[in-house]
């Protein structure tokens, strides 16, 4: 089964002091230093506000016990998360150090090749990318990736992100793998100057801003009330009608990633895992990981 794949990992959490990436960031709140760096399911129609299972986390030992209780109950361990407070450097990374599925999460990678390559869209190429990242239109999700130059185009993406244990598949952008410390690179470079223009990373921003309500689960569980987090969500049944190494007796791929707002905190988060017994089972453990990560991050409440 595919999940073999992703036997190597990791289950506590660790904190990464800052270092230099290289990338000539600078250290303001939208700057940041900090970093080691077609056949998808319809979208959930579920409430906005829905919160499943939430577990209490008082502090870093509680975080680090759900963290594990997370990786422990997913077949293979393969679920991890990856957050970092832009304010002040500190990255959290814990489970899984494999790369994970990500469903319908690559539609981000897509439009920042995009992006990338021809600066904000316009015509019928926003009109796609609209309802690709607004809606996770799969049509014009694989529409798109095709227009960008395929899985080469993304692979040059993800090696200008600095990905660095990201990989495509060669039939199906879906079974796109990446880290969790890999998804939080697509949204470092929405959020500092660098590999997008202004106007590029602000397209970008607006839409995953506008993600439908039935889609603003996963890293919207920590933001801060009243915020306008932005998001981009993957999930997706895989059963076992797939070529050999994609199948997975109809478990579920649950990812999400976006840049929320923590206690006047911008905080980079992603959280990804495979092997789900149901969707809603994957929404609870990324939504777990992601309040364990920004606990550990130790961002204080305002007084």
């Amino acid at each position: 089964m595919a999940g073999a794949a992703c036997l190597a990992l990791v289950t506590v959490l660790w904190l990464v002091l800052p270092v230099d990436d290289g990338a000539g960031a600078d250290a303001s709140s939208d700057g940041g230093s900090v970093h080691d760096v077609s056949g998808v399911a319809a979208g959930p129609n579920r409430p906005a506000d829905t919160r499943l299972g939430v577990i209490p986390i008082a502090g870093a030992a509680d975080a680090r016990t759900a963290i594990a209780r997370v990786v422990a109950a997913t077949p293979d361990g393969a679920a991890g998360v990856s957050a970092v407070d832009m304010s002040t450097g500190a990255t959290v990374a814990g489970g899984s150090t494999a790369p994970i599925w990500t469903a319908s999460m690559y539609k981000l990678l897509v439009l920042e090749t995009l992006l990338r390559q021809d600066g904000p869209l316009t015509g019928d190429r926003l009109q796609q990318a609209t309802i690709m990242i607004e809606q996770s239109d799969n049509t014009a999700g694989y529409a798109l990736f095709e227009d960008a130059g395929g899985n080469a185009a993304l692979q040059g993406m993800m090696h200008a992100l600095g990905m660095r244990d990201a990989s495509t598949d060669d039939q199906d952008p879906t079974f796109t793998r990446l880290t969790a410390t890999d998804a939080v690179q697509m949204v470092r470079a929405l959020v500092r100057p660098g590999v997008l223009s202004a106007a590029s990373r602000a397209q970008a921003l607006g839409l995953m801003r506008n993600v439908i309500p039935g889609q603003r689960w996963g890293v919207g569980v920590v933001a801060d009330p009243g915020t306008r987090f932005a998001n981009k969500n993957g999930w997706l049944s895989v059963d076992d009608d797939n070529s050999s190494g994609l199948d997975d007796d109809g478990r579920w791929i649950v990812t999400t990633v976006g840049i929320v707002t923590v206690h006047g905190h911008q905080v980079l988060l992603a959280a990804m895992s495979e092997h789900n017994a149901s969707e809603d089972d994957g929404i609870t453990n990324v939504e777990t990981l992601s309040r364990a990560a920004v606990a550990l991050l130790g961002i204080p409440s305002p007084r």
